[in-house]
């Protein structure tokens, strides 16, 4: 459904912006948003061709006038009858369901990340401070809850500082409450013992007086001596009495600093569970969704559900993954969802280095390293349609990786020539984009080495080269040959702000990081926009190869899925597919 003209979407927070590309149509555009699960409302210019998905509706964002006077808004329909028969259903149901999933343990349908179930429909979760029905609606990957008040849920709120300022404020009252009652229980030990002392020397006092009198009045001193002991008596028992309450009392604060002690104690307990549970639930879980490693990898099978020294990955629109294995008969596999076994679809003449799906057409790319060609699946087309191990703009040698845009134009970096060149969409002509001309390598900003993994930005116009050669990542505006380095280029090393030889990137709007594939480092780092460093999410930060399932071993190429949610990792030289939960 399509808003009038003139309109466009404002999301909430910027996370919310999932992807910002160019669409030759509001159709295609559309088609885009739907290949995208996380996608519940886009944006188009039909003038400029932006075309921006968002992870957001009207409940956690608006439509508002545009600049634009050819810019609408679409949303994605979500209806009862969508999920009657598949949701909790077994995984069967939903293998290629837009909203629901199945996650890696589970065994039936759920409702996908950054939505909750309402009863009838998966529902986007809701931010900080929105008002909330049920306990899951709130942003969970935000630590946020839904928040109760007399008994009542209410509105989105952090569940740590809910839970730290509930515990923290009751037992600063229960202090303060132990400390006033101490204090007036003292006050009146005071008074007390004042009080008592003036009523013994009052006492005595008369007593002296009396017993003075005595002498001359001895009729009445019987009387006098009986009405005095009585009096004593009392004083004696009101004091006996006023200690004993005295010593409750003070028996009662103690317990009640006592209790109060063991109240913080367990609160600060509790707070630190939960510091320490927060920290667990954002390290990776990690599974292996294709080949397996024993001890050693296999030269060559036809067994599979193995692979050998595997090059490139890729994943389709309905989560089909594709891998390019190492050995002959240097097979294209493709594993469906939750399926360790995979299908042969394809033989290569060489090992497949990269491959790229085409999401609007489904054509399948691969670059063969040793062919010195890109090939295409199904039609089994190559480019250049006569391949040469020649640095020109017809040809290209030992190319690497490969990417095509919204109109279809085809990137290729080339180990041998180190640079990228741009193909039209036939690959009958191709201009430079990255590089030399003269296919000479280089370490300054207009030149690279061994150049492999690309990434495009194609509303921004930017290219994004891993320069493996020159251990760095680096940014050109399409059109400009000077590049700019945005990650490493700090010497070959295993320092934070250091890679060494990174053969894949991938960069995430949705957290504001690049994420690098460091192959010789055997680790995959997150590097945010802007830093001057990284940090390790997968592998070893000090560089050490394993094949424990939480280390790697020449990690070739990544694949992380447009919400963020996971990344896929072709761990070569282990011959398996690594997939980590990110968020």
């Amino acid at each position: 459904m399509f808003s009038s003209a003139g309109y466009e979407f404002q999301p909430r927070h910027s996370i919310q912006l999932i992807l910002v590309t160019t669409a030759r149509s509001r159709i295609i555009c559309s088609a885009t948003c739907n290949e995208q699960p996380a996608c519940h409302t886009f944006d188009y210019d039909s003038v400029s061709g932006r075309c921006r998905l968002f992870e957001a509706d009207q409940t956690v964002g608006s439509i508002i006038v545009s600049t634009s006077l050819t810019s609408v808004v679409g949303n994605v329909l979500i209806s009862q009858s969508q999920f009657d028969h598949t949701y909790n259903q077994s995984c069967e149901a939903c293998q290629e369901d837009r909203y629901q999933y199945c996650s890696i343990n589970g065994s039936t349908c759920k409702c996908r990340p950054h939505t909750f179930w309402n009863g009838s429909v998966c529902l986007l979760q809701l931010f900080e401070n929105d008002t909330c029905s049920q306990s899951d609606a709130c942003r969970t990957d935000f630590n946020l809850i839904c928040a109760t008040e007399y008994g009542q849920f209410s509105v989105c709120a952090s569940g740590f500082t809910s839970l730290t300022s509930t515990m923290i404020t009751t037992n600063h009252i229960n202090i303060i409450t132990a400390t006033t009652t101490t204090a007036a229980i003292t006050a009146i030990t005071t008074t007390i013992t004042n009080t008592t002392a003036t009523i013994t020397n009052t006492t005595a006092t008369n007593i002296s007086t009396e017993t003075a009198a005595s002498t001359s009045i001895a009729t009445t001193t019987t009387n006098t001596d009986t009405e005095n002991t009585t009096a004593i008596n009392k004083i004696t028992t009101a004091v006996t009495t006023i200690h004993t309450e005295i010593t409750t009392a003070i028996d009662k604060t103690t317990s009640a600093i006592a209790t109060t002690h063991i109240e913080i104690t367990t609160a600060i307990n509790k707070i630190t569970t939960a510091v320490t549970t927060a920290s667990t639930i954002i390290q990776p879980n990690i599974t292996t969704v294709a080949g397996f490693y024993n001890g050693s990898c296999p030269i060559s099978s036809a067994n599979l559900t193995v692979l050998h020294t595997q090059g490139g990955i890729t994943v389709s629109k309905n989560g089909t993954l594709y891998v390019g294995d190492g050995a002959s008969p240097y097979a294209l596999l493709a594993f469906e969802p939750n399926n360790l076994t995979a299908k042969q679809i394809f033989t290569y003449s060489n090992w497949a280095a990269y491959l790229f799906v085409d999401a609007t057409t489904s054509l399948i790319y691969a670059t063969i390293h040793n062919q010195n060609a890109i090939v295409i699946w199904p039609s089994n087309r190559t480019i250049p349609k006569i391949p040469s191990a020649s640095c020109d703009l017809a040809h290209f040698k030992s190319p690497t990786d490969i990417l095509v845009d919204s109109m279809g134009h085809i990137y290729v970096s080339s180990f041998g020539c180190n640079w990228v060149t741009k193909w039209n969409p036939n690959g009958t002509n191709s201009t430079l984009v990255a590089g030399s001309l003269s296919g000479t390598a280089g370490n300054n900003s207009q030149y690279l080495s061994t150049p492999y993994g690309l990434i495009l930005d194609e509303i921004n116009s930017l290219l994004y080269v891993a320069d493996a050669g020159n251990n760095r990542v680096l940014k050109f505006s399409l059109g400009n040959l000077t590049g700019v380095t945005v990650a490493g280029g700090n010497g070959r090393g295993t320092a934070s702000n250091q890679l060494n030889f990174p053969s894949a990137i991938h960069i995430s709007q949705w957290d504001n990081s690049y994420y690098i594939c460091d192959y010789h480092n055997h680790r995959i780092q997150k590097w945010l926009i802007g830093a001057i460093y990284g940090v390790t999410i997968a592998g070893s930060s000090t560089g050490v190869a394993g094949s424990a399932l939480n280390l790697l071993n020449a990690p070739y190429d990544i694949w992380v899925d447009p919400n963020t949610t996971y990344m896929l990792i072709s761990d070569a030289n282990n011959c398996r597919v690594q997939k980590y939960l990110l968020y």
